[in-house]
């Protein structure tokens, strides 16, 4: 079966789901939109008092502000409510419909639940992301903004992989749902702000255990200019690598599901 098709039909079921409750839709948006400007005022407040932090001026900290917005939004669209619903379909044995269905289990989980007003982050990620390009006069080039996207890409496949092997874990142990709620938190807490500033353990920590600087600090980087070719072939290793990992872990993990008649 085609899979575009499927994901389209997902989209379109969950669409019209959502759109019975607008109010819900407007009140959402007001929310991001404050969380949004709390973290500019942040930033402005911050560097009132500094010149520049590690390196990183305030402009380019306004920049991964933006994209952080990008991001969440994108990995909240699909990802993060799709994976953070199978500990209860495994231990409910709802996952019992999931294996019933004509495409891949995997793909299918990650994708079932879709959060259409979370497309808000990534709008207003990027209009601000242009306003600061147009206010400051910056210019960058077309292979900035491919190596951007290249990033932004992998790091979208890298959060969903790593994900998909937290939710996976459900399979042996009974409900993993309070790790799955870690991701989230760390990227609302580090994710606004480049990894190269943290020490160390957690610059290691937010690089590859939980890979919030794969996922923003580098295409924030790839956009300005400022990576270098070593960081974008070892982003595309991981990437690579946890997409063969998960699937690994995820085929283990059916294998020992035993239904809901057990």
């Amino acid at each position: 079966m085609d899979l575009i098709k499927v994901l389209k039909s997902i989209v379109g079921i969950n669409l019209l789901n959502e759109l019975q409750y607008k109010g819900d839709f407007f009140i959402q948006f007001i929310s991001v939109l404050l969380d949004f400007v709390l973290a500019i005022l942040t930033v402005d407040i911050m560097f009132s008092q500094i010149s520049a932090l590690n390196q990183w001026n305030k402009v380019d900290i306004l920049v991964l502000v933006g994209m952080y917005r990008i991001f969440v939004g994108i990995i909240n669209v699909f990802t993060i409510p799709s994976l953070s619903a199978l500990p209860g379909s495994v231990i409910s044995g709802d996952f019992d419909y999931v294996l019933l269905t004509p495409v891949d289990s995997q793909f299918f989980t990650s994708m079932k639940e879709v959060r259409a007003w979370k497309l808000s982050d990534v709008i207003l990620g990027l209009i601000f992301i242009i306003y600061i390009y147009a206010t400051n006069e910056l210019s960058f080039s077309l292979s900035n903004l491919i190596g951007a996207l290249l990033m932004l890409i992998c790091g979208g496949i890298i959060v969903a992989c790593f994900y998909s092997i937290i939710a996976s874990l459900s399979f042996w142990f009974n409900d993993v749902s309070n790790l799955l709620i870690i991701i989230p938190q760390c990227f609302e807490w580090a994710g606004k702000w480049p990894v190269t500033i943290f020490p160390g353990f957690l610059r290691i920590l937010f690089t590859f255990l939980i890979p919030v600087g794969v996922a923003i600090t580098l295409p924030t980087q790839a956009l300005l200019n400022s990576i270098n070719s070593s960081d974008v072939a070892l982003t595309v290793g991981f990437c690579l690598l946890l997409i063969l990992l998960s699937r690994i872990i995820w085929k283990m993990g059916v294998k020992r599901y035993s239904g809901a008649s057990s």
